[in-house]
């Protein structure tokens, strides 16, 4: 009778899932591995190697938020990755939750984690997995001018407001401007008039 290949199977999720995610905020993953279910090998690995790769410029890693749900299950950090080292039985699904927040500087931008297993010492098939979070925490600027300094009874008054986004790479969706007009001023109707200036950041 020939033995079957093993693989080993991991899933990666998001524990509190959002859209969006703002500088700061903290996000917690959940990695979960197991031996895939076959019928012909239901032999324990002995050593299996987690190794999950994360963008460390973006994202700060929080040892303090680690849990480990299985036995004899060890993590080593290392420049931009977490290393696992555990062993599996047939049947078990063990599991790593951990935390990372997200830092200043990963505004505008989209922060991809990749999880990967091997057996260190055999031949069982590994499997990989990811998940990416979009970071969108814009800035706005707002400037109003007019375009005289002195005016007479009479006169009309042309107002202008610019708005900007300050950070590149963020979206900012359901803006609502207000203003509110002085006593002694009347709208004039069907004067308003918007324009968008796209600016392309290199």
């Amino acid at each position: 009778l020939t033995s079957q290949t093993q693989n080993i199977d991991v899933t990666k999720e998001i524990v509190n899932p959002k859209n969006e995610y703002k500088i700061g905020d903290i996000v917690t993953y959940s990695i979960k591995f197991k031996i895939r279910e076959n019928e012909n090998n239901r032999a324990s690995i002995s050593e299996v190697n987690v190794n999950d790769v994360y963008p460390e410029e973006y994202l700060e890693y929080l040892p303090d938020t680690l849990v480990k749900k299985g036995e004899d299950i060890s993590l080593t950090k290392e420049e931009g990755a977490l290393r696992i080292f555990t062993h599996l039985n047939y049947g078990d699904t063990k599991e790593v939750r951990y935390s990372m927040r997200i830092k200043d500087n990963a505004n505008g931008k989209e922060l991809n984690n990749v999880v990967s297993t091997t057996e260190l010492l055999g031949d069982a098939v590994g499997s990989t997995a990811n998940k990416t979070i979009r970071v969108n925490d814009p800035k706005i600027d707002i400037q109003k001018s007019v375009d005289k300094l002195e005016y007479k009874v009479g006169d009309e008054i042309t107002y202008t407001v610019k708005i900007k986004s300050l950070v590149p790479g963020t979206t900012i969706t359901n803006v609502n401007i207000k203003e509110v007009i002085p006593k002694g001023l009347d709208l004039k109707e069907d004067s308003g008039k918007i324009s968008i200036n796209r600016c392309r950041n290199s």
